[in-house]
């Protein structure tokens, strides 16, 4: 994605955000608003992480983590959440740069998808279940080495592939070319 054009989108989803967080601090007991308010969090670490600046997609993933975490533990029978929260820990895992935590990320991650997959929820979703393949091979093989260097080739292909969906920008699944990747 174009500088430019990464600039338009930031600039949206700062706008998002602030009526995210209005909304949600209006009706902090209104899981949809605080689904909203998490979604823009993601979307604006997606944004820094393409932008290069990762310690901002780490300052904007823990916003989005802490929220998802609590969403998931409100209701732990919500499957949406649990998926949810398993996709942030391991999206959170990428811009870690301590593998301490990057370990218990992976781990609770892996606890959350096994959860899930024992229970069959999200059968016959591919992306999903590959999400699996791709939390046990960052786990045996550490970090991927360009999430600290240059860009991977798959963050260029979820953006785009998440523009043309929302108009601008949508990053509702931001791991699914990583997925189709790895798992082959």
């Amino acid at each position: 994605m174009r500088a430019g054009k990464l600039q338009d989108a930031r600039r949206w989803f700062d706008k998002d955000l602030a009526v995210a967080q209005s909304l949600a601090a209006a009706d902090p007991s209104n899981t949809g608003w605080q689904r909203d308010l998490s979604e823009s969090y993601d979307s604006l670490g997606e944004i820094a992480v393409r932008a290069g600046k990762l310690e901002d997609a780490r300052r904007w993933y823990d916003k989005d983590l802490a929220v998802r975490k609590t969403l998931a533990t409100a209701d732990p029978s919500n499957a949406r959440w649990q998926r949810d929260l398993c996709y942030t820990l391991v999206k959170t895992a990428f811009v870690v740069r301590d593998p301490t935590v990057v370990t218990r990320y992976l781990d609770e991650a892996r606890a959350i998808f096994g959860h899930l997959q024992r229970n069959g929820f999200f059968r016959g979703d591919e992306e999903f279940a590959r999400l699996g393949t791709v939390i046990d091979r960052l786990s045996a093989s550490g970090m991927p080495k360009p999430m600290f260097g240059a860009l991977p080739e798959w963050w260029d292909q979820s953006v785009a592939a998440a523009a043309t969906r929302a108009g601008l920008l949508n990053v509702a699944s931001p791991l699914g070319p990583l997925v189709l990747r790895w798992a082959k």
